[in-house]
């Protein structure tokens, strides 16, 4: 049993290319304050650690015992709250 007309070969269609995407002005803003604090912080950890200013930072030198008995009250309350 042979077919009477041979099958038509349809050209295949090429995918439509997906729409291009929307960028409102506050996505650009964030990117924008995204990238400039990335750049503070990165110049920061560059330049400080090699001055003074790193080794003898007073908020820290002066104030440790405290800081570090508030630190571990808080890590300590988070776990009890679970």
């Amino acid at each position: 049993m042979m077919p009477t007309e041979p099958p038509t070969a349809e050209e295949p269609r090429a995918p439509e290319p997906p729409p291009a995407p929307r960028y409102r002005w506050y996505h650009k803003v964030s990117a924008v304050l995204f990238i400039t604090i990335c750049l503070d912080v990165g110049l920061f950890l560059l330049i400080c650690p090699w001055t003074d200013y790193w080794d003898n930072f007073a908020a820290f030198v002066h104030n440790w015992r405290r800081i570090s008995t508030i630190c571990i009250f808080a890590a300590s309350s988070a776990a009890w709250a679970w």
